[in-house]
């Protein structure tokens, strides 16, 4: 059996090898693959009609269409036509405290991955100096004459550098992007969160105090029922059953106002107030 030499210049290269393979499988952490996206084209399980009924003679009771994949205005309560509900949201993006929250969350970890691919990628330098005045005599170094005064400087520079063999540096700033877009999200979010329930806070004021003009209105036909059948109770076309009838109706009407104009503030406080931090409306504010 014969044995072949090998180089020692192949043993080098050989260890070097597998010094760097041993040093890749190393590395700190695992690598981050973007998870595949949903196969899927709709956010229903059946498939929508692409037309909503029209209802004439309301206001944007015209005839609807769905537009999937169609992109919408980042304002988009614009679309309502609104000046007071413009100026509401507005005012909210302002003065919410949770999207200012959100917003500085957002900046701080921004600047988080700016230092930390600073910290991580980039040398550190340091630069030093200091200087000094010293007096002392010149025979202590041999010297028969000479100033015994003398000054002294003395600078350094300090260079230091972190190799990121294992992947440290990198995982370091890989986590902080990670948070500094997860932040971003959250941003949207809030933004998204605020200004749909100041929207949908707005209509459903608006149906309230359309619901008040109609209660209003029924009261008051039913109260001018009221007093013609008693007119007629006095003349003798109608019994006394008739008039008690009409007159509950008015008692329930009345009933349904008071509840209504009593929990109206209340209502308006947690549907605008609080998100856009102002003060109770009245109710002939409309927004809608």
């Amino acid at each position: 059996m014969f044995l072949s030499k090998v180089h020692p210049f192949s043993r080098l290269q050989l260890l070097a090898l597998i010094c760097a393979g041993m040093l890749s499988a190393c590395a700190v952490g695992p690598d981050f693959k973007q998870p595949e996206a949903p196969n899927t084209s709709s956010y229903t399980e059946t498939t929508l009609s692409k037309k909503l009924t029209a209802a004439p003679g309301v206001p944007g009771g015209s005839e609807q269409e769905f537009v999937e994949g169609a992109d919408i205005e980042a304002q988009w309560w614009e679309l309502y036509k609104s000046p007071e509900l413009d100026a509401l949201i507005k005012k909210a993006l302002v003065q919410n405290p949770n999207l200012g929250a959100a917003d500085a969350a957002l900046r701080s970890a921004q600047e988080n991955v700016s230092a930390q691919i600073g910290g991580q990628y980039f040398p550190a330098v340091g630069l030093g100096g200091a200087a000094s005045r010293q007096l002392q005599p010149s025979a202590i170094y041999g010297l028969p004459y000479g100033s015994d005064t003398y000054n002294l400087y003395n600078t350094s520079v300090n260079v230091t550098y972190k190799l990121d063999v294992f992947g440290g540096a990198r995982r370091t700033v890989e986590n902080a992007r990670a948070q500094a877009e997860y932040q971003q999200f959250q941003l949207e979010g809030a933004y998204l969160s605020l200004t749909a329930n100041i929207v949908t806070g707005a209509i459903r004021e608006a149906a309230l105090r359309a619901q008040m003009q109609a209660t209003e209105e029924i009261l008051k036909a039913q109260t001018n029922l009221a007093e013609v059948t008693e007119k007629q109770l006095k003349i003798g076309t109608v019994n006394k059953v008739d008039l008690t009838s009409q007159l509950t109706l008015v008692a329930t009407s009345k009933v349904d106002l008071l509840l209504m104009s009593v929990t109206w503030p209340l209502r308006v406080i947690n549907w605008l107030c609080i998100p856009v931090s102002c003060q109770a409306m009245q109710p002939s504010q409309n927004l809608i």
